[in-house]
Formats: structure tokens, C-alpha cells, sequence
């Protein structure tokens, strides 16, 4: 797993990419619980998970991403999610847990840049 942190302004933006499973990877867990800690002090005003690079996950994995909704609708912080493709996604998806938030294809669309 691979985790990246970048501030803009108020806004946080978090990279997810390779191997969210961490159903025997309990220390991968708390990395990424740690980083998600990080990415909200401050507060930001919003947040931007980038799981775009995400390559495979698991029901563990998917519960720690739980997480970040969760925390951030509890510090009132806005989430826009750039969503996986292939089979991350379609498991994500089948779990509807972003549903409520706003979902794009990439970290330039949920920023509010124009193509390029």
C-alpha cells in the first residue's frame, strides 16, 4: 500500500494506490488509520480520497475506508472520492459505501480543474 498526503489551500488530498488487503496486515490498517488522522488535522474544509491507483482490496480493507466518512462527517469536513477502476471499484461500489459523497473519474475533475 502506498499512501500519499498533499495539502492545497483547505483542502486534503488523500492517495490510496496499490494493495488496500488487509485482512492478514493489521499493521497496514493502523498505517493508513494514522494517515487518515493526519489528513484531518488542521481541519481541512474537504477532503479528496484518490483510490484511482488502487489495485486490489479486500472486506478489511474496504471496512478501514469505512472510516474516513465517518470522521469526516463528524468534524463536518466535505468528501469527494475519486473512485478505482476494475474490480476495486465495482466492490466498492457493491458496498454503496460513498454513495453520499460526490464521486469522479480523477483528482483534476474533484479539485475543479479543467481538463487539460
Amino acid at each position: 500500500m502506498k499512501i500519499e498526503l498533499e495539502r492545497r489551500g483547505d483542502c486534503q488530498i488523500i492517495r490510496l494506490a496499490d494493495d488496500l488487503r488487509f485482512w492478514k496486515q493489521p499493521e497496514q490498517e493502523g498505517k493508513l488509520l494514522v494517515a487518515f488522522d493526519a489528513a484531518l488535522e488542521g481541519p481541512p474544509r474537504e477532503v479528496v480520497l484518490n483510490l484511482l491507483e488502487v489495485l486490489s482490496i479486500d472486506s478489511r480493507g474496504i471496512a478501514t475506508l469505512v472510516r474516513l466518512p465517518i470522521r469526516c462527517a463528524q468534524r463536518n469536513i466535505g468528501l469527494k472520492v475519486v473512485m478505482p477502476r476494475g474490480v476495486p471499484r465495482e466492490a466498492i461500489k457493491h458496498i454503496h459505501i460513498f454513495d453520499p459523497w460526490p464521486k469522479f473519474e480523477d483528482e483534476s475533475s474533484a479539485l475543479g480543474n479543467p481538463p487539460q
